[in-house]
């Protein structure tokens, strides 16, 4: 698990509204609870693998753009 504990993860009205829509859906599928929570846990897991995954490629792009900016401005 990677520390994102420094960097607040805003999310967009859409992810908010998607959110509602997979709960709707969730709570609609003939689950006990266990079942419930392990899928919920699932898809929490899968959303902050995603959102870890694209900060680092951001992170990653930001880094080789400020260097190829750099390199290509030294006299």
């Amino acid at each position: 698990m990677r520390d994102t504990d420094s960097v607040k993860i805003r999310r967009s009205a859409e992810f908010t509204a998607i959110s509602h829509k997979v709960g709707g859906h969730l709570n609609a599928l003939p689950l006990d609870s266990e079942q419930h929570n392990r899928l919920v846990a699932l898809i929490a897991e899968q959303v902050i693998e995603a959102e870890s995954t694209a900060f680092l490629q951001g992170v990653e792009l930001g880094v080789r753009m400020g260097r190829e900016c750099s390199s290509t401005h030294i006299s």
